[in-house]
């Protein structure tokens, strides 16, 4: 994380400074990336305008379609694999 943290900043710095023509910064991010818990992260660096574009995989797109269509629960699965052995 520390990398990452230098490495914007050296853009942000370029991009500060150039005038003409100054860099974009895209931001590439798999789809969990949202929903592993760092939504708030990329909200933040949305709203601050420390990312010019985002390019994300659709990976969970079927799961979020599917949770519009009917409500959604959370719940605990376990199951014991020896039953399950032959």
């Amino acid at each position: 994380m520390e990398k990452a943290i230098e490495l914007l900043n050296e853009v942000l710095a370029l991009k500060n400074s150039s005038k003409d023509s100054p860099p974009t910064i895209f931001l590439g991010i798999t789809s969990n990336v949202i929903s592993c818990g760092l939504r708030e992260t990329i909200a933040f660096l949305c709203k601050h305008k420390l990312v010019d574009a985002i390019v994300c995989t659709g990976g969970g797109i079927e799961e979020d379609f599917m949770k519009t269509q009917h409500p959604s629960y959370v719940v605990e699965y376990q199951v014991n694999d020896r039953r399950w052995r032959v």
